[in-house]
This record gives C-alpha cells, sequence and structure tokens, in this order.
C-alpha cells in the first residue's frame, strides 16, 4: 500500500520504488507524477488483479525504466505484451514464468523491445510439445536484443543452439548468469566465451561438466572479467584457482563457494605474485582449505576487502588474526560455523570491520564482549543459531559498537524477546533487528521504538 508517509519522501532522490498492494486511493500516476526521477519499479510481490490497468498507467517518458515482474502471478500473456510494447524506453525486465505466461509470450514481448539492454528470464522450460519451432523463435527474438550487455537466465533449460547464436549475432554482453541451467555442454560455452570479448561478468554456477582441465581452456578467453562465479562445480581446485588469476587482470571479485579449492598444488612462497585488484573472495563450504592457504591469501590480496569463509572447519583463529592484521582493508568477514571457541584472541583493534557473520557458531557472552571490544566499528552483526548467547551478551556488544546498524538474533534460544525494545532504545544508530523466538511486539513498542527500526 502507498503510504502517506513514504510518499512524503522528498522526490528529488527516489528513483527506486516497489509496490505491495493496489493503491486504489493512490491511483498509479500519482506515484510517477511524485517521483519523476524513477527508474525502477519493483511488481515482484504486487497483489491485486488489476496488474494490466497498472501496467498501461506507466508513462512512456520514463526513458530509463527498469521493471522487475520477478514471480507475479498475476501478470498474464496480454499484460505482459501490453506492457512491453507501451513501454517506449524500457531498458531492464526480470520475469519469472508462471501459469499464466506462455513461453511464446516471452519471445513475443522481447521481440517487442529491441531496446532492452538486461533481460532475466529464470525457470526457463522449454515446451516439448512444440520445441523446435518455439526454440528457433526465442533464439531469433533473443538475437534482435543488438543493445544487450546482461542476460540471466538462471536455472533454465538451455542449448548450445541458444549460445552458438549469441556468440554469432555478436550481442555487447557484459554480464551472463547460466546458474543452475541445464542441457548446454562444456562445447557451447567455450564457443560462446570465445566469441564474446567484452564479457566482464561471468556466473557458470553448477555447470557439472566444469574440471581443472576444460575451465583451464576457458581462462584465456575472460581476460576482461572483473567477477565470475564457479560456485559448486565441485571438479575445480587449486589447479584452476591460480590460473584464473594469471589470465584474468582485472578481476576483482571471485566465487569459488562449494568447490574443491584447497586441493591441489600451491604455489611457493617464492613464487607467490600480488593481485592488488581482487577486493572480495567467496570461499564458503570450502572443506579443503587450511591455515596455510589463509596466509597465502593474506599475502596475495592486500587490499582485500570482503573475505566468506563461512563452514570452512579447517581454519583457525590465528590465521583469521593473521589475515586482519595484513589485510587491514577488510571490511566484510563471513566466518559462520567457527570450529573454535575465541575465534579471535588478536591484540589489535581491527577497526576497519563492519560487517561480521559468526552465524552457527559456538560463541558464548564472555567471547561476544571480547568480539564487541575488537571490532568497535561494526555496522551488522549475524549471530543468527547463535544457541549459547544471551540477553547479557547482546546488551554489552550493542553497547560497545556505537555505530551498530543491524543485528540478527534468529533462534538465539537464550536471548528473550524483550531485549529488542531494550537495545532499540539504547542505540539509537539501529535499523534493522531480526528478533529472537517467540517475539510479539507490544503496541506501545509499536509506536514509541518500532518506527526507527525495522523489526523481523
Amino acid at each position: 500500500m502507498v503510504s502517506k508517509q513514504l510518499l512524503s519522501i522528498s522526490n528529488t532522490f527516489v528513483n527506486s520504488f516497489k509496490l505491495i498492494s493496489n493503491p486504489s486511493s493512490s491511483p498509479i500516476s500519482r506515484i510517477f507524477h511524485r517521483f519523476p526521477n524513477l527508474t525502477s519499479l519493483d511488481l515482484s510481490t504486487f497483489r491485486g488483479s488489476d496488474i494490466n490497468a497498472l501496467l498501461s498507467g506507466i508513462p512512456p517518458a520514463l526513458r530509463s525504466l527498469k521493471v522487475n515482474l520477478f514471480g507475479n502471478v498475476y501478470v498474464n500473456d496480454s499484460s505482459l505484451l501490453q506492457f512491453c510494447i507501451n513501454c517506449e524506453f524500457l531498458q531492464e525486465v526480470l520475469i519469472l514464468p508462471c501459469p499464466f505466461i506462455t513461453h511464446a509470450a516471452i519471445a513475443f514481448a522481447i521481440r517487442s523491445r529491441p531496446s532492452l539492454n538486461s533481460l532475466s528470464v529464470t525457470n526457463f522450460r522449454e515446451d516439448p510439445t512444440d520445441i523446435n519451432d518455439f526454440t528457433s523463435y526465442f533464439i531469433n527474438s533473443l538475437a534482435s536484443l543488438k543493445s544487450l550487455t546482461c542476460l540471466d537466465l538462471s536455472f533454465s533449460g538451455i542449448s548450445d543452439v541458444l549460445l552458438y547464436s549469441i556468440a554469432l549475432d555478436d550481442l555487447p554482453l557484459r554480464k551472463l548468469v547460466l546458474q543452475g541451467c541445464y542441457n548446454y555442454t562444456y562445447t557451447g560455452i567455450s564457443y560462446l566465451l570465445s566469441k564474446c570479448s567484452s564479457l566482464q561478468h561471468l556466473d557458470l554456477r553448477y555447470a557439472v561438466f566444469l574440471d581443472d582441465q576444460r575451465f583451464n581452456q576457458l581462462c584465456p578467453f575472460l581476460g576482461d572479467l572483473v567477477s565470475i562465479n564457479v560456485g559448486f562445480c565441485d571438479k575445480l581446485t587449486n589447479s584452476s584457482f591460480f590460473p584464473l588469476l594469471t589470465n584474468c587482470p582485472l578481476l576483482a571479485e571471485i566465487s569459488m563457494e562449494s568447490t574443491n579449492i584447497g586441493l591441489g598444488p600451491t604455489p611457493s612462497v617464492l613464487d607467490l605474485v600480488v593481485y592488488p585488484q581482487v577486493k572480495s573472495l567467496h570461499l564458503a563450504y570450502n572443506s579443503h582449505l587450511h591455515d596455510n592457504h589463509i596466509n597465502i591469501f593474506g599475502f596475495m590480496f592486500p587490499n582485500m576487502q570482503l573475505i566468506d569463509l563461512s563452514f570452512c572447519r579447517y581454519i583457525y583463529q590465528l590465521a583469521i588474526a593473521r589475515l586482519l592484521k595484513r589485510c587491514n582493508k577488510i571490511r566484510h568477514l563471513e566466518f559462520a560455523c567457527f570450529p573454535q571457541a575465541k575465534p579471535f584472541s588478536i591484540n589489535f583493534e581491527a577497526s576497519n570491520l563492519e560487517v561480521l557473520n559468526l552465524s552457527h557458531s559456538t560463541i558464548d557472552d564472555e567471547e561476544l564482549y571480547e568480539i564487541s571490544k575488537i571490532f568497535p566499528r561494526l555496522l551488522q552483526l549475524d549471530l543468527g543459531h547463535c544457541h549459547d548467547i544471551t540477553d547479557k551478551g547482546v546488551r554489552l556488544v550493542v553497547e560497545n559498537c556505537t555505530h551498530l546498524k543491524e543485528i540478527n538474533l534468529r533462534h538465539c534460544c537464550k536471548v528473550s524477546t524483550n531485549i529488542v525494545s531494550s537495545v532499540i532504545f539504547s542505540r539509537p544508530s539501529l535499523r534493522k533487528i531480526t528478533a529472537p523466538p517467540q517475539f510479539r511486539p507490544r503496541e506501545c513498542d509499536r509506536k514509541l521504538l518500532f518506527r526507527q527500526c525495522l523489526v523481523f
């Protein structure tokens, strides 16, 4: 619902809007009038059957509009086609096929708007009753998007023919997301990457055919990559990780969750190369990583700002301490389910750390207090499923972390529900709290405190 409070926000800087329910008291046209700089409209959770009229009310003057229809069960073929035809300057659209959207409508819709530069159609299934004609038509429609720079087909059934077509039509792709896609092969993706010289962001999660040998054959095509995600490709080891760095001099973000990095040859100290451009490492669920690998990363990536080592069972406190001391630009540390108590016996103040995830860990109030002294500038703290902390520990961390904006207490079974109001009152900087179990807000709390802080 569009509330008066929301509409009272200064409209000068608002460029994104999420509509949840049918604004019967405030026609959709008023939203565009109040927010003339709107460039993004999220209708993914819109609840109302009159979406056809809503979509037709989007003024063509919004030249750079991005619309999210992801998962909206009310959208049908007619409204989707009408929307794409009417919105003359549509730039980006996200669609999750639902029972009321047919494959043919999606193909017609994107063909009617050739100016699209970003398309996301996930869980896309080919129609087995009309596979040849439909596949051909969709491929031709996709090839007509000569300005397409971002394509996301996550969890869809795609073919090598589709990948060949994208390559041959020379689409200016800078971002390609094939997370969880199936039916395509190494041959298809290899051909596409060999022709797609502008690609900067690549997501091949769950590409089960990738092994070290094949991945190394792809690396020479990836020289312009800024980010790559090959998570859950469990045949990849150190023999993929280190050649990737050599072949991609611009790479800033690497995601290799749930692979086998840690196995295979590791460069000696004398052979280590510094990669100052790497800012983020996502390496969760890698059970073969050990302390020596973390020490190597600390040397190789001195400008690292984010590292995720959650559920890496054989990394311990000393390696983390050394990493934080060497890489003093780290702002974000994910270390869920660390394997031993007192994980941060650090004799210095890691004042730059702003985001810390310690969920699923065995810390108690005393250890939480020590952590709050080491990281006093925390903005976000995740303590979800930490079953040994109590109200005392939460109050201490809120007292010491004077900039704290978000805290997660989900499934903290020893934390009482009364703590929510208490910490909001004592720490005015808080903007989001994920409450402990059985939390039920009192009406007086809603009126006095929850205006400044979201509580889930």
